[in-house]
């Protein structure tokens, strides 16, 4: 039992600067853009603090492919000017929490 390894239940999708964005703003852009228009579902996000800059990291479970594909055809940039420009009103959201450890946004 000394190399039981736990088995990781997300995929990090894309990350981000969060500089000029509030978390209601990524709260709105998750709900209100990604669940309801684009039709994805079970994203949740994390700020990190890397090198300095403070980046906000969505994820997904593994085997969600529709938001992995996504996100693979975008960049950094285009995320957050999205986060900026699609939410005029930020909004503040709740947080559901799995048996399995996975945290996601719900509106």
């Amino acid at each position: 039992m000394l190399f039981n390894r736990r088995k990781r239940i997300t995929v990090d999708l894309i990350d981000f600067s969060i500089q000029r964005i509030s978390t209601g703003q990524i709260s709105s852009y998750i709900v209100d853009f990604l669940y309801e228009e684009l039709g994805f579902k079970h994203i949740g996000y994390r700020v990190e603090n890397v090198g300095g800059d403070t980046r906000c990291v969505l994820f997904t479970l593994q085997g969600n492919k529709a938001p992995v594909q996504y996100f693979k055809d975008r960049c950094s940039g285009m995320i957050e000017e999205k986060v900026e420009t699609t939410t005029t009103t930020p909004t503040s959201h709740k947080v559901k929490y799995w048996p399995n450890g996975f945290i996601e946004i719900c509106g």
